[in-house]
């Protein structure tokens, strides 16, 4: 590629061939799809190679925080500058002084140049940031443009002088920013939309995770796995809410290693004045990043966990708080709104597993009480089908009837009856009724003999319906 040299006069052909040339390398950024880091790397190569510019440093606009956020570098020739390189990574300018060459190229949205660096005179200025990396030579400070609005901005630095200065090259340089910041933009969206499509992926292979019933410590394990993969954070604790004591309680981690410290933990919710108590109170997620006004952090996560910056979500099902998730220790490009966005979306499912889980676990206890009980009672029990085949019976019924209960448990329930039209008619009127008590029954032992027993029967009042399995419950 012909390029403009600082040595020799060059004739105008040769620079309206470079425009060209530096023109279509932009327009050439619109024919693929490329990750947002190598378009931005791109856009600087070709104004440090098509314009024979010394340095081009690239700046992309939060508009949220209204600051220019330092994202890239490109010296000419490959050369480096790893000083320059680590103080523009991360490096915020804020967007609010009009005399300062950034923040006039964001806010007119037009391009600001300083012709000598070294000279006094000049109506703007350079942010400190920059002082110490441009201090002769020319700058320029272009926006980039999307549908009208700056996206970012690129600054231009050339200590050399040369047959034209930055000033002269200013048009060709707004029309090289129209294309940036639409390539920019177009990348934007793609990446979007492929962060979207993943985010879905993932949200719903962890509901599918989710739907399976297991021990809660399996569950709380899986959401924690599946939250830090999604939001991208190498630290996640989920709090389990005690509505009775009305308290938080520390019940997993991840880390797992973590597990020991956080099961330690508790956190009354008593009042909105604490980050986490909020979070309770208010069902409101919280971003614990900078002092919030009138809230406080717990002094317990503190001291154990050392956490000033962290999101706090509450773990919502039924429109109840059954838990709080907190993460922090962020990896990855996801701002802040995208992982509070993301955490919201797995809280919903989380909330739901963690209180399906705590009902079955409460069905369980129930029930084996309930089998405790029946295996405790002096009367004979035993649970059937309507056709009379029975699902369970305790000792008492098979000392009654002379049985084993492996035996009984291969017979129909009408087997046991001297006349097993008797049963039919009594589920016949249970189904009218629901139940039966005290009817005197005739029934007939494992050795054939004639017994007189008071037969009790009970409909399960959730299985009348034809369209579920019916079950009858006998006490003899």
């Amino acid at each position: 590629m012909a390029r403009l040299s600082h040595e020799a006069e060059a004739p105008e052909g040769v620079f309206a061939a470079q425009e060209a040339e530096v023109l279509s390398r932009i327009t050439a950024l619109f024919q693929v799809a490329l990750p947002l880091d190598e378009v931005l790397k791109r856009i600087l190569r070709g104004v440090t190679e098509g314009l024979d510019i010394e340095r081009a440093e690239l700046y992309m606009l939060d508009e949220r925080d209204r600051v220019l956020v330092g994202h890239q570098v490109v010296f000419q020739h490959d050369t480096r500058d790893h000083d320059i390189e680590s103080s523009l990574s991360g490096a915020r300018i804020p967007v609010t002084n009009p005399r300062e060459v950034l923040s006039a190229a964001a806010l007119e949205g037009k391009t600001q140049t300083i012709d000598d660096l070294g000279a006094s005179g000049s109506d703007l200025t350079l942010h400190a940031l920059l002082n110490t990396r441009a201090e002769s030579g020319s700058f320029a400070a272009v926006p980039l443009l999307a549908c009208g609005q700056v996206v970012g901005v690129i600054t231009l630095h050339d200590r050399r002088g040369g047959r034209l200065s930055l000033r002269d090259r200013i048009p060709l340089l707004n029309a090289y920013a129209v294309h940036a910041g639409l390539a920019i933009e177009r990348a934007r969206l793609y990446e979007d939309r492929e962060r979207a499509i993943r985010d879905l992926t993932h949200l719903q292979k962890m509901t599918a995770n989710l739907q399976e019933s297991r021990p809660m410590d399996e569950v709380l394990s899986r959401i924690l796995e599946g939250v830090t993969e999604g939001v991208e954070a190498d630290r996640a604790i989920l709090y389990l809410h005690d509505p009775v004591r009305n308290t938080l309680k520390g019940a997993h981690a991840a880390p797992a290693a973590l597990a020991a410290i956080i099961r330690s933990i508790e956190i009354a919710v008593d009042g909105s004045e604490e980050v986490m108590s909020a979070t309770v109170l208010q069902r409101r997620p919280f971003v614990v990043d900078r002092v919030i006004e009138g809230l406080r952090v717990s002094p317990v996560l503190k001291e154990h966990l050392q956490m000033d910056r962290f999101i706090a979500a509450p773990l919502l099902a039924q429109g109840r708080v059954v838990g709080v998730i907190t993460v922090d220790s962020f990896r990855g490009a996801l701002t802040i709104r995208e992982r509070l966005h993301l955490l919201m979306a797995y809280g919903v499912q989380a909330g739901l597993a963690i209180d399906r889980t705590m009902l079955e676990e409460k069905l369980r206890a129930s029930e084996k009480q309930h089998r405790e009980l029946i295996e405790l009672s002096p009367d004979g029990i035993t649970e059937t089908t309507l056709d009379g085949k029975i699902l369970s019976c305790n000792e008492a019924l098979a000392r009654i009837l002379g049985y084993t209960r492996e035996e009984l448990l291969t017979m129909n329930a009408a087997d046991l009856y001297a006349d097993g039209s008797r049963r039919s008619g009594m589920i016949s009127q249970c189904m009218a009724d629901g139940s039966i008590q005290g009817a005197l029954v005739d029934v007939r032992t494992k050795d054939g003999t004639i017994k007189h027993v008071s037969v009790s029967i009970r409909l399960r009042r959730e299985d009348r319906s034809p369209r579920r399995r019916q079950r009858s419950t006998a006490k003899w």
